[in-house]
Protein backbone atom coordinates (compact mmCIF):
# COMPACT_ATOMS: atom_id res chain seq x y z
CA UNK A 1 0.00 0.00 0.00
CA UNK A 2 2.50 2.37 1.14
CA UNK A 3 4.64 1.46 -2.22
CA UNK A 4 1.35 2.50 -4.34
CA UNK A 5 0.66 5.41 -2.59
CA UNK A 6 4.36 7.09 -3.10
CA UNK A 7 4.01 5.50 -6.83
CA UNK A 8 0.88 7.46 -7.23
CA UNK A 9 2.64 10.60 -5.64
CA UNK A 10 5.32 10.39 -8.07
CA UNK A 11 2.93 10.54 -10.83
CA UNK A 12 1.27 13.34 -9.31
CA UNK A 13 3.99 15.36 -9.34
CA UNK A 14 5.38 14.43 -12.32
CA UNK A 15 1.93 15.38 -14.09
CA UNK A 16 1.97 18.73 -12.20
CA UNK A 17 5.16 19.49 -13.63
CA UNK A 18 4.71 18.40 -16.94
CA UNK A 19 1.02 20.57 -16.85
CA UNK A 20 3.40 24.00 -15.53
CA UNK A 21 5.63 23.08 -18.25
CA UNK A 22 2.96 23.12 -21.18
CA UNK A 23 0.84 26.08 -19.34
CA UNK A 24 4.20 28.07 -19.52
CA UNK A 25 5.00 26.97 -23.35
CA UNK A 26 1.28 28.11 -23.94
CA UNK A 27 1.77 31.26 -22.16
CA UNK A 28 5.07 32.18 -24.03
CA UNK A 29 3.04 31.33 -27.42
CA UNK A 30 0.42 33.35 -26.73
CA UNK A 31 2.47 36.08 -25.56
CA UNK A 32 4.39 35.89 -29.08
CA UNK A 33 1.01 35.29 -31.41
CA UNK A 34 -0.01 38.59 -29.08
CA UNK A 35 3.31 40.65 -29.89
CA UNK A 36 2.78 39.68 -33.57
CA UNK A 37 -0.91 40.63 -33.84
CA UNK A 38 0.05 43.87 -32.29
CA UNK A 39 2.66 44.49 -34.84
CA UNK A 40 0.89 43.17 -37.92
CA UNK A 41 -2.01 45.39 -36.84
CA UNK A 42 0.35 48.47 -36.52
CA UNK A 43 1.45 47.63 -39.94
CA UNK A 44 -1.86 47.48 -41.57
CA UNK A 45 -2.76 50.87 -39.63
CA UNK A 46 -0.11 52.32 -40.83
CA UNK A 47 -0.94 51.06 -44.59
CA UNK A 48 -4.71 52.57 -44.12
CA UNK A 49 -3.07 55.84 -42.91
CA UNK A 50 -0.82 55.85 -45.68
CA UNK A 51 -3.81 55.04 -48.86
CA UNK A 52 -6.28 57.64 -47.14
CA UNK A 53 -3.36 60.28 -47.37
CA UNK A 54 -2.20 59.45 -50.60
CA UNK A 55 -6.25 59.48 -51.83
CA UNK A 56 -5.90 62.71 -50.23
CA UNK A 57 -3.12 63.56 -51.94
CA UNK A 58 -4.60 62.63 -55.54
CA UNK A 59 -8.26 63.82 -55.13
CA UNK A 60 -7.07 67.24 -52.88
CA UNK A 61 -9.76 66.25 -50.15
CA UNK A 62 -8.98 68.44 -46.53
CA UNK A 63 -6.60 65.77 -44.66
CA UNK A 64 -7.78 65.20 -41.44
CA UNK A 65 -5.36 67.11 -38.80
CA UNK A 66 -2.06 64.79 -37.27
CA UNK A 67 -0.40 65.34 -34.45
CA UNK A 68 2.34 66.60 -36.29
CA UNK A 69 0.51 69.57 -38.49
CA UNK A 70 1.34 71.98 -35.87
CA UNK A 71 4.80 71.79 -36.56
CA UNK A 72 4.84 71.17 -40.51
CA UNK A 73 7.31 72.99 -42.42
CA UNK A 74 7.70 73.15 -46.01
CA UNK A 75 10.65 73.37 -48.20
CA UNK A 76 9.70 76.91 -49.28
CA UNK A 77 10.05 78.24 -45.75
CA UNK A 78 12.87 76.34 -44.22
CA UNK A 79 15.35 79.06 -44.36
CA UNK A 80 18.11 76.91 -42.42
CA UNK A 81 21.15 76.27 -45.29
CA UNK A 82 21.42 72.85 -42.71
CA UNK A 83 17.88 70.88 -43.32
CA UNK A 84 16.89 67.24 -43.60
CA UNK A 85 13.99 65.55 -45.43
CA UNK A 86 11.85 63.75 -42.72
CA UNK A 87 8.55 61.86 -42.85
CA UNK A 88 6.04 62.96 -40.07
CA UNK A 89 3.74 59.74 -40.33
CA UNK A 90 2.75 56.97 -42.91
CA UNK A 91 0.73 58.52 -45.84
CA UNK A 92 1.34 60.46 -49.50
CA UNK A 93 3.30 62.90 -49.95
CA UNK A 94 2.02 65.43 -47.93
CA UNK A 95 3.60 63.68 -45.25
CA UNK A 96 7.02 65.19 -46.14
CA UNK A 97 8.51 67.92 -44.78
CA UNK A 98 12.03 69.99 -44.49
CA UNK A 99 13.55 70.40 -41.35
CA UNK A 100 16.27 72.82 -39.91
CA UNK A 101 19.20 71.14 -38.57
CA UNK A 102 20.79 73.46 -35.54
CA UNK A 103 24.91 74.19 -36.41
CA UNK A 104 26.75 71.79 -35.31
CA UNK A 105 24.05 68.74 -35.58
CA UNK A 106 23.86 65.83 -38.05
CA UNK A 107 21.45 63.38 -38.34
CA UNK A 108 22.53 59.74 -38.03
CA UNK A 109 21.17 56.47 -37.92
CA UNK A 110 19.80 53.80 -35.15
CA UNK A 111 22.57 51.60 -34.96
CA UNK A 112 24.47 54.82 -33.47
CA UNK A 113 21.55 56.22 -31.00
CA UNK A 114 17.81 54.36 -30.98
CA UNK A 115 14.81 56.67 -31.47
CA UNK A 116 17.00 59.44 -31.94
CA UNK A 117 17.36 61.20 -35.43
CA UNK A 118 19.76 64.53 -35.11
CA UNK A 119 22.63 64.09 -33.01
CA UNK A 120 23.34 67.31 -30.58
CA UNK A 121 26.80 65.48 -29.30
CA UNK A 122 29.36 62.55 -30.02
CA UNK A 123 28.03 59.34 -28.46
CA UNK A 124 30.34 57.58 -30.16
CA UNK A 125 34.45 57.96 -30.35
CA UNK A 126 34.28 56.41 -33.90
CA UNK A 127 32.00 58.66 -35.91
CA UNK A 128 32.47 60.24 -39.21
CA UNK A 129 30.93 63.38 -39.71
CA UNK A 130 30.27 64.04 -44.12
CA UNK A 131 28.88 66.87 -45.49
CA UNK A 132 26.46 65.39 -48.04
CA UNK A 133 26.29 66.15 -51.41
CA UNK A 134 23.90 63.27 -52.62
CA UNK A 135 21.53 60.38 -51.29
CA UNK A 136 19.94 57.69 -53.00
CA UNK A 137 15.98 57.31 -53.24
CA UNK A 138 15.52 53.40 -52.77
CA UNK A 139 11.98 50.90 -52.64
CA UNK A 140 13.03 50.78 -49.10
CA UNK A 141 12.32 54.38 -48.67
CA UNK A 142 8.94 53.99 -50.33
CA UNK A 143 8.35 51.43 -48.02
CA UNK A 144 9.14 53.70 -45.01
CA UNK A 145 6.73 56.04 -46.25
CA UNK A 146 3.86 54.13 -46.18
CA UNK A 147 4.67 52.57 -43.12
CA UNK A 148 6.05 49.11 -43.77
CA UNK A 149 9.48 48.87 -42.53
CA UNK A 150 9.35 47.68 -39.32
CA UNK A 151 12.46 48.13 -38.18
CA UNK A 152 12.12 51.81 -38.88
CA UNK A 153 8.57 51.69 -36.83
CA UNK A 154 10.65 49.80 -34.04
CA UNK A 155 14.05 51.60 -33.36
CA UNK A 156 13.29 55.15 -35.08
CA UNK A 157 9.28 55.76 -34.93
CA UNK A 158 7.59 59.13 -36.84
CA UNK A 159 8.61 61.30 -37.87
CA UNK A 160 11.95 59.99 -39.67
CA UNK A 161 14.70 60.99 -41.87
CA UNK A 162 15.12 58.32 -44.48
CA UNK A 163 17.90 57.35 -46.27
CA UNK A 164 20.56 54.93 -46.03
CA UNK A 165 22.78 55.62 -48.80
CA UNK A 166 24.89 59.03 -49.23
CA UNK A 167 27.85 60.68 -50.64
CA UNK A 168 29.88 63.41 -49.63
CA UNK A 169 33.07 65.37 -48.26
CA UNK A 170 34.73 64.42 -44.61
CA UNK A 171 34.35 67.45 -42.25
CA UNK A 172 35.63 65.19 -39.40
CA UNK A 173 36.81 61.91 -38.39
CA UNK A 174 38.32 60.26 -35.32
CA UNK A 175 42.22 59.19 -35.33
CA UNK A 176 43.04 56.08 -36.91
CA UNK A 177 40.01 55.82 -38.92
CA UNK A 178 42.42 56.79 -41.88
CA UNK A 179 39.94 59.07 -43.32
CA UNK A 180 40.31 62.96 -42.42
CA UNK A 181 38.57 66.70 -43.62
CA UNK A 182 38.14 67.40 -47.15
CA UNK A 183 38.01 63.30 -47.98
CA UNK A 184 35.08 62.87 -50.76
CA UNK A 185 33.79 59.57 -49.23
CA UNK A 186 30.43 57.11 -49.75
CA UNK A 187 29.37 55.31 -47.22
CA UNK A 188 25.37 53.53 -45.46
CA UNK A 189 23.43 54.81 -42.91
CA UNK A 190 21.04 53.03 -41.01
CA UNK A 191 18.42 55.84 -42.25
CA UNK A 192 18.95 59.61 -41.44
CA UNK A 193 20.66 59.85 -45.85
CA UNK A 194 17.91 62.75 -46.32
CA UNK A 195 20.24 65.27 -44.87
CA UNK A 196 22.88 68.24 -45.59
CA UNK A 197 25.31 66.61 -42.72
CA UNK A 198 25.24 62.94 -41.44
CA UNK A 199 27.42 61.25 -38.65
CA UNK A 200 27.90 57.59 -39.27
CA UNK A 201 30.72 54.58 -37.83
CA UNK A 202 33.67 54.55 -39.64
CA UNK A 203 33.47 51.16 -41.05
CA UNK A 204 30.48 52.62 -42.88
CA UNK A 205 32.32 54.85 -45.39
CA UNK A 206 34.82 54.66 -47.91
Amino acid sequence: MDIYRTSNAQHTSSGLKIGLICLSISSTAAAASAFYYVRKDEVLMNQFSAMWSTLVDWTGLKSPKTTHDETKTSSNTCSSADRAMEIVAPGGSSQLRTIPIPPGSRTTGYNVVRKTKILHDRPRDDLVDVKVSHFSVNFADVCIRLGLYESAIRNVGYPIVPGFDVSGVVTSAPPGSGLEAGDLVYGATLFGGYSTHVSVPAGQVR
